[in-house]
């Protein structure tokens, strides 16, 4: 009798625990029905954020899709394994960018890296052209420059093609490992610093990463995912020195102004210094402007008309610097608002707050653009 009182005594502690979490899980799934749940597939290499290797794993925002997210062992999106350098007669083609770029909401071969090597399949020829979707979910222009820097470039791509979109500037002001001088020079950061910037972050996640079934968890937990997030948040609040995302008018001035004088000159500089690296390389540069959701389908607010102004001077900074420096540009807004106006649908996701990305549509079309800019311009030729 003593003993299986001890035993249920034993038992109230794990049990009392799990109810709370089934507690707290439903919960979760009834105030955020569209909270995603993802498999863990970010990391740290060379002090930057980038992709990890080998994820096998589903990413779903329960409202809009159920996708399936891969990498290879190099942290290029996809599964397919690359040599160093390209076949004989194969244009490789490396693509930079954030998660426009990585395809977040879309399976592996839906994303917009990976049809656009199959529309220049199309047109050039079968497999003449490679395509290396080196997108980083949640990367700046400076992090992307960095990637390509000190791992892209070991491919031996013969095309890079940049893709910038309206929050980059926002993450080089939070997190360039860039230093701009007064010339508008920029010089990187001492791999010291970069790499110590990251390293609690990186912490916590080995850590998460231990748990016994926490990949498991991560892809069908929606209250594991509201931790994670928490988590990352209060790490980016705690860089920020714990400022509220909330501005009043006199801060939201002060960073207009900032954007301005600091963000935009340094995108500039960071697309010359990538400009640099790459022709070291013996690799063309291509910048391409990968317009946002409020770019094409205009919803109204304070929140849009922020994202507008950006997006119009980021792309405005894009199409001088790129004129100066004598590298290929090209802004899709205009071929995606015409496709937009001829589509019967959205061509961007409108869920969970701002998961704002292309869908499988909006990626089609941002390829079949991209492909016919770079034929037109000869950077891939046709047979």
């Amino acid at each position: 009798m003593h003993r299986r009182n001890l035993l249920g005594r034993a038992l109230l502690v794990p049990g009392g625990i799990l109810i709370g979490l089934l507690l707290g899980e439903g919960l979760v799934r009834i105030l955020r029905p569209s909270f995603p749940l993802m498999v863990p597939w970010a990391d740290f290499s060379y002090g930057i954020r980038t992709m990890a290797p080998n994820v096998r794993g589903r990413f779903v925002v329960p409202t809009a899709y159920d996708t399936t997210i891969s990498t290879n062992s190099q942290m290029f999106r996809g599964r397919e394994e690359y040599q160093l350098s390209p076949r004989p007669g194969v244009s490789r083609l490396a693509l930079l960018g954030d998660s426009m770029t990585f395809g977040e909401g879309v399976n592996d071969d839906e994303t917009y890296p990976a049809r656009l090597g199959r529309a220049l399949d199309s047109s050039v020829g079968p497999g003449r052209v490679e395509v290396l979707n080196a997108g980083i979910v949640g990367a700046g222009t400076g992090e992307e420059a960095w990637w390509f820097d000190v791992w892209v470039k070991r491919f031996h791509p013969s095309v890079v093609v940049l893709n910038v979109y309206g929050n980059d500037v926002d993450d080089d002001l939070a997190r360039s490992p860039f230093l701009i001088d007064k010339t508008g020079r920029v010089s990187p950061r001492s791999m010291e610093e970069v790499t110590s910037a990251s390293r609690p972050l990186q912490k916590v996640r080995h850590l998460l990463r231990a748990l016994p079934g926490y990949f498991f968890l991560a892809q069908h937990s929606q209250l594991v995912n509201l931790l994670r997030t928490m988590i990352q948040e209060d790490w980016g609040r705690a860089r920020k020195g714990g400022s509220s995302d909330r501005l009043t008018p006199l801060q939201i001035e002060y960073t207009h102004g900032l954007y301005r004088s600091k963000g935009l000159p340094l995108l500039a500089a960071e697309i010359a210094w990538l400009q640099e690296r790459a022709q070291g390389s013996v690799a063309k540069l291509v910048v391409v402007y990968l317009p946002t959701r409020e770019d094409i389908h205009g919803p109204s607010g304070l929140e849009a008309d922020e994202v507008r102004w950006k997006s119009a001077a980021i792309a405005s900074s894009l199409k001088e610097t790129c004129f100066r420096l004598g590298i290929p540009f090209t802004d899709l807004t205009p071929q995606v608002r015409q496709e937009a106006a001829r589509h019967p649908g959205m061509l961007y996701y409108n869920v969970w707050g701002d998961n704002l990305h292309a869908n499988r549509e909006g990626a089609r079309v941002f390829a079949e653009a991209v492909a016919a800019f770079l034929i037109q311009e000869g950077i891939v030729a046709k047979e």
